[in-house]
């Protein structure tokens, strides 16, 4: 069976599993059974408890998601600026109104 790092690290790196996982923990529907049949479906040994001790330790000091974390989301910000317009300096032309 995995431990819940384990299961985290999987949820993190596939974009299904973390949809299901977003599923099983949604705050407007969710009941603890959700959420552990979601852990016993991919063979996760882990108690509600140590989950939620684990996600509190795993956000304990920090305000923000880390990089590895921020590369997972959709849409997350890329490694390159769009320069359409500018000049070889990176400067915007002068308007012109014509």
């Amino acid at each position: 069976m995995k431990t819940v790092e384990e299961l985290y690290t999987e949820i993190m790196s596939d974009a299904e599993l973390r949809m299901e996982w977003f599923d099983a923990t949604d705050s407007n529907r969710t009941d603890s059974n959700r959420i552990e049949k979601f852990l016993r479906k991919h063979d996760c040994s882990a108690t509600l408890e140590e989950v939620e001790a684990f996600l509190k330790a795993k956000n304990d000091g920090e305000d923000s998601i880390s990089l590895d974390e921020l590369n997972l989301v959709a849409g997350g910000k890329e490694e390159h600026q769009c320069n359409f317009g500018r000049d070889e300096n990176g400067d915007m032309p002068p308007y012109n109104s014509n």
